[in-house]
């Protein structure tokens, strides 16, 4: 199992580790290619990456650019909580074998009722929630933007 290099929907994800798998799994990324607020998507940056660290072959827009950001592995032991921001840096989860890997992954957005693309949806959840929920408790409403994604609301 592997999670190929890509960028979030969300604005910043936190990531819980469970459980290592037994061989490989780890959790790789970049610094922020991305900028907030801008149009750059780092195209030339992510091909470098995805050239050089990865089985596939993407033709970047600009041919002449020979430098690879650095990639980063970050820990996982079980315990290990990360915040990082996923829609600015590139980052995935290499193959593994033997023991599943396990993580809870907290998605968050800027603005309320934000879903994730029905794509996303089916590659994480194996099903397409297109409709947030609401579920009132105790005068505090929360968002169900899918089965992991809660956006609170204090109306």
């Amino acid at each position: 199992w592997q999670h190929a290099w890509h960028y979030d929907e969300s604005e910043f994800t936190i990531t819980l580790s469970l459980q290592q798998a037994d061989r490989g799994g780890h959790f790789e990324l970049t610094a922020p290619l991305r900028k907030r607020n801008s149009s750059d998507l780092a195209f030339e940056n992510t091909a470098a990456i995805i050239n050089a660290h990865s089985l596939y072959n993407v033709t970047p827009r600009n041919k002449n650019s020979s430098s690879i950001p650095a990639v980063e592995h970050a820990p996982f032991e079980p315990g290990t909580l990360q915040i990082f921001a996923g829609r600015h840096s590139l980052h995935r989860v290499s193959p593994s074998w033997g023991r599943d890997r396990l993580v809870a992954v907290f998605c968050f957005a800027d603005h309320r009722g934000f879903i994730n693309s029905p794509q996303v949806q089916f590659m994480f959840w194996g099903r397409v929630d297109q409709q947030p929920r609401k579920i009132d408790l105790d005068d505090t409403s929360y968002y169900c933007t899918n089965s992991s994604s809660v956006l609170l609301d204090n109306e």
